[in-house]
């Protein structure tokens, strides 16, 4: 039995325990604050009585160490602030509305949660709210978007077919000639217009940004930060088939010969019976084709006045008719199409274009991290054209049909040579030679023919570049290897950063912070055969054997444990601690301190070994408009004496650890969006050129027809050598893979006008097909464009700080700080 004073009354140990307890724990809640106050009377007490102070000593220390592994939740909730504290952690908030974050609660609930577990960073920083989240910053830490299930699992046909979401409209209007001279009613061909299908997202941008951040939300338990976007990227235009039949009715008043809309008039007379000028109706108006009012009309145009021509009056079986609809010639008719064709229409195309969310449009959906719409439209397609380039004009040379007048002798191309445009003179055998590396990939910058080409998936054509233009010397134009004209040429006036939004400045690359060894020589798995730093020539031979650093840390967890390790002042051999030495000395029974054994063994901190360094994460990087960005630069980047960061941490480790470095300043990496050239830039592969677009106007033709004619000068090569190439044979010919000229067509798909009859022939470039074959089936041209909405940024950063649990923990543990210090306990 240990007898004290406590307060005005004497207590005994162990009756007393749950006195003594309850009273401490009213202490550490901060419900009594005269506890420490009894605690020293009762030791003075004792030592003016002498009693066994160290005894009493001892009662309260296992008091205390019983509380430390209690629950901790009861005395969070206990405090005054601690209900609030609670909800804060538990809880976050989406659209204004608070939901359970079920890892928080499950950690605060999980009962491994003590009062000791106060002086664990860790656990300290996570129930304050800082610290790292968790998430890195590899995006594949948030799985991707089950868009099918979240986007348009509920979404119906109709709502995809509804007039404002998909538009399907064009009618058969006749195709003309610009001379109407020309015009021959047995040949009438129809045109169907452009962009016969309209379609777009069918569900609204709002709706798609909010699926998303709720998927963030339930994946990561953060309220991501959306920035808003305004781009659109066009995606490779898909081609499609479709059969589309149209009703007898349709195909019956396309055959059937142009029809006027007639109305029997008579004259208006005035009281003499003159006539007026102005008529008047009778009857009900009739319809009669064309060729029929022709007839009746012919040896009557005489007869006519000028007041019957401006009111479209003619004279046909001594009656007078005016034309209220169509024309004399019976053309330019128009023909509509029933509403039940374009339901047809849609049905269809509303099965294509739900394949086509699921193969084009899912990588865009499926990012996490990026809110997508689309739209779009469908041009009907309904004749295929072969066109071929260079080729095109040898096959003339070959054609016996050609007379001899009409045949290429020499041809001029444009050629590029480290981006410099030259006008040379080709032979056909040089043409069809250059024909075989026609176009150069952008990135490996592989050559290929015009017909490996013309082979390729459209998404893939992108990557290539042509090396050479055509120019038609009677005109002056250029065309590209597959026979395109072009209406402008590109010249590099710039170059900037991809995927730049428009309002970008610069681009701010995600610093993280790590520590390196000052000499990598002591690190373990360090190389003999590594340079060091600055140095041209091999280190020296090292034995790496006794290693024990790790060459770079770049976690908390590695952090934590170097900074209780030491290690001998060379820095090589086997890494201690504190509690292993004492261990050892107790072992040994050896009575010297842990400091007196370090300072003997010449044991320094492993730390002291480090230095900070700073990586750059372009991948991980965010825009900044100029204002942000000149904010961004005058922030103060400087660290502390005896700081370190890890990632984005910033920690200051306790004494002796902190590192001797000097203050560190680490450098603002940057990239500007648009720059003049590349030279000098950290990161050129993130840029590509802007292109100023020149249109090749007379001004540009006439340039290209002069230089054609200079180089054609210059070229002194005889007509009958045409094909034999000339004085001089074509270098490294055994390097080309030359190939037939009708190999280096191009495949065009063309909007021809159709015949209501039989198909119109007018030679390879103006084939009218019948219009039920031309649609059983037509080609569909889909062109979509991804409307980029924005971007959502989940990247390591400070948690909300919790400032009531802040608040109800320092209240904790600095109670529970006082009682470890004045009753002696660890």
């Amino acid at each position: 039995m240990v007898n004290f004073l406590w307060g005005n009354s004497n207590q005994a140990f162990p009756a007393s325990n749950a006195r003594i307890k309850s009273e401490m724990k009213d202490y550490i809640e901060d419900k009594n604050r005269n506890f420490m106050g009894d605690y020293a009377n009762a030791l003075r007490n004792a030592k003016q009585e002498n009693t066994d102070v160290d005894a009493i000593k001892q009662a309260f220390q296992d008091i205390l160490k019983e509380l430390l592994e209690e629950d901790l939740v009861d005395y969070i909730k206990n405090h005054e602030e601690g209900k609030q504290a609670v909800s804060n952690f538990t809880t976050y908030k989406v659209k204004n509305e608070l939901v359970e974050n079920k890892a928080n609660s499950e950690f605060l609930n999980s009962g491994k949660l003590v009062l000791s577990s106060l002086f664990d960073r860790k656990t300290l920083n996570k129930l304050r709210g800082q610290g790292s989240v968790g998430l890195k910053s590899k995006e594949s830490e948030v799985e991707d978007f089950d868009w099918e299930e979240n986007y348009f699992e509920d979404i119906a046909k109709e709502e995809y077919t509804e007039q404002e979401q998909m538009e399907v409209y064009f009618k058969f209007s006749e195709a003309l000639p610009a001379d109407m001279d020309k015009y021959d009613p047995s040949e009438m061909k129809f045109s169907y217009g452009q962009d016969k299908i309209k379609f777009k997202c069918p569900l609204e941008d709002n709706e798609l940004i909010n699926r998303k951040e709720e998927h963030i939300n339930e994946t990561t338990l953060q309220q991501p930060n959306f920035y808003s976007r305004k781009s659109n990227i066009p995606i490779p235009r898909i081609k499609l088939s479709m059969d589309i039949k149209f009703p007898t009715s349709v195909i019956e008043e396309l055959q059937a010969p142009p029809e006027l809309e007639l109305q029997e008039v008579e004259p208006i007379l005035n009281k003499n019976n003159v006539p007026t000028g102005r008529y008047k109706k009778i009857g009900s108006p009739d319809r009669m084709n064309t060729s029929e009012f022709n007839a009746l009309r012919i040896g009557k145009e005489q007869q006519r006045t000028k007041g019957m021509i401006e009111e479209r009056i003619f004279s046909l079986d001594d009656k007078l008719f005016q034309l209220v609809k169509g024309s004399v010639s019976g053309a330019g008719k128009v023909v509509t199409i029933p509403e039940t064709v374009f339901a047809g229409i849609k049905d269809k195309f509303y099965t294509e274009l739900k394949q086509i969310e699921k193969t084009a449009l899912s990588p865009y959906f499926k990012d996490p991290y990026n809110a997508y719409s689309y739209i779009g439209v469908v041009n009907f397609k309904t004749n295929v054209r072969y066109i071929n380039s260079l080729t095109r004009k040898t096959q003339k040379f070959f054609d016996p049909k050609v007379s001899a007048k009409d045949k290429y002798k020499t041809m001029e191309v444009i050629t590029y040579k480290n981006n410099t445009p030259t006008i040379k003179t080709l032979t056909v055998q040089e043409a069809q030679a250059l024909e075989s590396e026609a176009w150069q990939n952008r990135n490996n910058k592989e050559k290929i023919s015009n017909s490996e080409y013309v082979s390729l998936a459209e998404e893939k054509k992108l990557n290539y570049i042509p090396l050479y233009y055509i120019i038609e010397s009677d005109t002056g134009e250029q065309v590209n290897p597959i026979g395109e004209t072009q209406t402008t040429h590109k010249k590099i006036n710039g170059y900037k950063l991809k995927n730049a939004p428009e309002d970008a400045y610069a681009l701010i690359p995600k610093k993280q912070g790590k520590l390196v060894l000052k000499k990598p020589s002591l690190g373990v798995g360090y190389s003999n055969l590594q340079r060091e730093y600055g140095e041209g020539g091999l280190s020296e031979k090292t034995s790496t054997k006794d290693n024990s650093l790790l060459s770079e840390i770049t976690t908390e967890e590695e952090l934590e444990s170097i900074l209780t390790k030491f290690i001998e002042k060379k820095g090589t051999g086997q890494l201690v601690t504190k509690e292993g030495i004492q261990q050892t000395l107790d072992r040994n029974k050896d009575s010297k301190t842990v400091a007196a054994w370090l300072e003997k063994n010449k044991y320094v901190p492993a730390i002291s070994f480090y230095k900070q360094v700073y990586v750059y994460d372009y991948k991980d990087a965010d825009f900044m408009n100029q204002t942000e960005f000149e904010e961004w630069k005058r922030k103060p980047t400087k660290l502390r004496r005896g700081e370190l960061k890890i990632e984005e941490e910033t920690v200051t480790p306790p004494a002796p650890f902190a590192p001797e470095d000097n203050v560190i300043v680490p450098k603002k990496e940057f990239l500007l969006v648009n720059v003049n050239k590349l030279s000098g830039i950290s990161r050129p592969a993130l840029y590509e050129p802007i292109y100023e677009e020149e249109d090749i106007d007379d001004k540009r033709k006439r340039y290209n027809q002069k230089a054609a004619k200079r180089s054609k000068r210059r070229y002194q090569q005889q007509p009958d050598n045409f094909m034999e190439g000339g004085k001089e044979e074509v270098p490294n010919a055994e390097n080309y893979s030359v190939s037939s000229p009708d190999k280096f067509g191009k495949v065009t798909d063309t909007r021809m006008s159709v015949s209501a009859g039989e198909p119109i022939d007018k030679g390879p470039l103006a084939y009218y097909e019948n219009i039920e074959v031309a649609f059983s089936p037509v080609v569909l041209h889909v062109d979509i464009v991804m409307k980029h909405l924005g971007q959502f940024k989940i990247t390591p950063y400070r948690r909300r700080k919790n400032e009531e649990m802040i608040s109800v923990l320092e209240d904790l543990r600095d109670n529970i700080m006082t009682l470890k210090e004045k009753l002696g306990v660890e």
